[in-house]
C-alpha cells in the first residue's frame, strides 16, 4: 500500500475525529446553556445562592476544571440548605423546585443523542437512573456535572484513539522511509557495481595493450617471458582486488536485504493491525450501540453518496423520517430499560423488512431515518405503510406485560435543486403532520 493511501486513510479518519469532537463540543455548549438557564431559574431566593450561583456561571464560561465544579457544588449544597426564606420554604411545600418535564425530557434526549463508546455505555444507564430520581435543583446541577463528565471522557477517548493512530501513522513513514532509503542505496549500489566492471575492464585492457607492446618490442625470449609474467601478474592481481570488493558488495547487499525483509515483516504486521483497527473504529463511529444500526454519522455520509448518485442518474430517490409515538409515556411507566427495548425492536423491524439496497439509521432518541433508494414516491409511501402497520400489530415484550407500541412517519421525495437536509426538513414537517393527526400514521411532505 503506498504511503499517499496510508496518508490519505489516515487524513479521512482525522476528519472524522474532528467531526466528533465538534459535535462533543456542541453537546459541551448545550450543556453549559442548561445549566447557566438553571442558574437563572434558581436566581432570587436569597443573597448566599445568588453569590454561588454567580460564581458557576463564572465557570461556565471558561474551561471546565473538576476542582472548581466540585468544590462550587458543595457550596451549592451549603447554600441551600442555609437558605430558608418564605419564598424557598413556599417553593419547597409546592415541589416548585422539581425538574419540569419538558427539561427532564430535554436532558434524557441530550444524553440519548450521544454517540460514546461501548466502554462507556453502562454510565448512560446509571445517569438515566439518576434523572429519573431528580427533584430538584441540586439533583439537576449533580446530574449535568456528572454528564459533562462522560462528555469529557468520551472527548479523551477520542482524543487517544487519535493519538494512537498518528504513531502508528508515524511508525509506518518510518518504515517507509527505510524502505525508500534501501531503494535509492539499491541503485547506488547498481552504479558503483556498474562502476567497479568498467574499472576493471579498463585496467584489463591496459595490461593487454601493454602486453602487446612488449611483445613487439621484445629484443630476446628471456626478456619476452618476464614481460609477459608480469602482465599476467598484474592482471591476476586486478581480478582478485574486483572479486573482493564484488564479495564485500554482495555481503552488503545480504545484510541489507536480510534487514529490509524483517522491515517489511514488521511493516505488513503493523498495516493488518492497523487496518484492523481502522475497520474496528469505522464500524464503532457508525453503529449506534444500542440498536446494532447505523447511525446519524452513517447517514450522513450515505445520504450525501445517494445524493450524488441522484443527482447524476435521476433515478428516484425517497427520505422517511420515523418516530415513536408517545415514547416519553413508556419511559415514565415502564422505565428507560423498557423503552431501550422498545427502541431496538422497531430498529431491528424496521432494518429487517427493507431491501439491501436501502438505508436505515438511528438519528437520536426514538427517530429514525430510512433511504428508499430507486423508488418513487407511491411505491415508497407503500413500503412505509406497511412498516407502520406491521410495527402496530405485533406488541413488543419489553416490560411486565406486552406494550402495544406504534409508530408516525413523514416521507418525502429527492426533487428540484433541494439539497439532502432540505428533503429532511420537507420529511420532518410530515411527520409532524402525522403526529398533529393523530399518531400511528404516515404523510407526505
Amino acid at each position: 500500500m503506498s504511503e499517499d493511501l496510508w496518508k490519505s486513510r489516515y487524513l479521512e479518519l482525522e476528519r472524522e475525529q474532528d467531526d466528533a469532537r465538534r459535535r462533543w463540543e456542541q453537546a459541551e455548549a448545550l450543556l453549559r446553556r442548561l445549566a447557566a438557564r438553571l442558574c437563572l431559574a434558581a436566581r432570587g431566593l436569597g443573597a448566599e445562592l445568588d453569590a454561588v450561583l454567580d460564581r458557576i456561571q463564572d465557570l461556565l464560561r471558561g474551561p471546565l476544571q473538576e476542582g472548581d465544579l466540585e468544590q462550587a457544588l458543595g457550596a451549592l449544597s451549603e447554600a441551600l440548605a442555609r437558605t430558608e426564606t418564605p419564598a424557598v420554604q413556599r417553593a419547597r411545600d409546592d415541589a416548585s423546585l422539581r425538574i419540569e418535564d419538558d427539561l427532564r425530557g430535554a436532558l434524557d434526549d441530550l444524553l440519548g443523542g450521544l454517540e460514546l463508546d461501548p466502554g462507556l455505555q453502562p454510565r448512560v444507564a446509571e445517569l438515566r437512573g439518576l434523572l429519573q430520581q431528580a427533584r430538584g435543583l441540586e439533583d439537576a446541577v449533580g446530574f449535568c456535572a456528572q454528564l459533562s463528565d462522560l462528555i469529557a471522557a468520551q472527548r479523551e477517548r477520542s482524543r487517544l484513539a487519535q493519538a494512537d493512530l498518528q504513531r502508528v501513522l508515524q511508525q509506518v513513514d518510518s518504515r517507509l522511509s527505510e524502505f525508500l532509503g534501501y531503494l535509492k542505496g539499491e541503485a547506488a549500489e547498481r552504479e558503483a557495481a556498474s562502476a567497479s566492471r568498467r574499472e576493471l575492464d579498463e585496467r584489463m585492457r591496459g595490461e593487454v595493450r601493454d602486453l602487446t607492446a612488449s611483445v613487439q618490442q621484445a629484443q630476446d625470449l628471456e626478456a619476452l617471458r618476464s614481460q609477459v609474467a608480469q602482465r599476467l601478474e598484474a592482471m591476476d592481481a586486478h581480478l582478485r582486488a574486483f572479486r573482493l570488493r564484488e564479495s564485500a558488495r554482495a555481503e552488503a547487499y545480504r545484510e541489507r536485504a536480510e534487514r529490509m525483509r524483517s522491515r517489511v515483516e514488521q511493516l505488513e504486521a503493523e498495516t493488518r493491525r492497523l487496518r484492523e483497527s481502522l475497520a474496528r473504529e469505522q464500524v464503532n463511529a457508525t453503529t449506534d450501540p444500542l440498536t446494532g444500526i447505523p447511525n446519524r454519522l452513517a447517514y450522513e455520509q450515505r445520504v450525501a453518496l445517494e445524493y450524488r448518485r441522484w443527482k447524476r442518474f435521476g433515478r428516484p430517490l425517497c427520505l422517511v423520517v420515523w418516530d415513536i409515538d408517545r415514547f416519553k409515556a413508556i419511559n415514565d411507566e415502564h422505565g428507560h430499560q423498557a423503552g431501550d427495548v422498545v427502541i431496538r425492536e422497531v430498529a431491528q423491524r424496521l432494518a429487517r423488512q427493507v431491501r439491501a439496497t436501502d438505508f436505515v439509521a438511528r438519528t437520536g432518541g426514538e427517530e429514525f431515518v430510512m433511504l428508499l433508494v430507486d423508488t418513487a414516491p407511491d411505491a415508497a409511501m407503500a413500503v412505509v405503510e406497511k412498516l407502520r402497520a406491521r410495527i402496530a400489530e405485533r406488541s413488543i415484550q419489553a416490560a411486565a406485560a406486552p406494550l402495544q407500541v406504534t409508530v408516525s412517519a413523514g416521507l418525502a421525495e429527492f426533487r428540484g435543486e433541494e439539497d439532502p437536509d432540505a428533503v429532511f426538513a420537507r420529511a420532518d414537517a410530515a411527520l409532524y403532520r402525522a403526529k398533529r393527526a393523530g399518531r400511528n400514521r404516515v404523510e407526505r411532505g
